[in-house]
């Protein structure tokens, strides 16, 4: 009788130690609104080339980038953030460059209930997300979800 006591007590704090551990993400993560946009990802071309357009008034919170690579020999893709057409002004390096695998590919970066990184605000050029391919041949497809705010 006393081992089921204690067993049902420890269970009973175990439980009570989770629930305080294993709390969901609260509605102010910018990754859990809502307002989640996303955005289809489809190169072919080895360039770079935005994905998403700069706001003048809105920071842009990438949350995710997911999809499809395919090639024949390795290369590489990297996201960066800036102004312009091809965020060629006021250029931000997001992640390096991410080597990708010379066959068929699934990838996910995504950081849960927070963004991976944000678009730094800039009023007179506005920052939109980019993404740089090389390599001999690309073909990335997929999707990047984000938030404005």
């Amino acid at each position: 009788m006393f081992m089921v006591s204690r067993l049902r007590n420890f269970i009973l704090s175990l439980a009570l130690a989770l629930s305080v551990v294993c709390v969901p993400a609260s509605a102010d993560s910018p990754c859990q609104s809502p307002t989640v946009k996303s955005v289809p990802v489809n190169i072919t071309t080895l360039t770079t080339t935005q994905v998403i357009a700069g706001n003048a008034t809105q920071a842009i919170l990438v949350c995710s980038f997911y999809g499809t690579w395919s090639e024949a020999t390795s290369g590489t893709a990297q996201l960066i953030t800036g102004g312009g057409a091809t965020c060629g002004t006021t250029t931000v390096n997001q992640t390096a460059a991410m080597v990708m695998p010379a066959a068929t590919a699934l990838f996910d970066f995504e950081n849960g209930a927070s963004s991976l990184f944000q678009a730094p605000l800039n009023a007179a050029t506005p920052n939109g997300v980019c993404i740089i391919t090389a390599g001999t041949t690309v073909s990335i497809t997929g999707a990047i979800s984000f938030v404005q705010q």
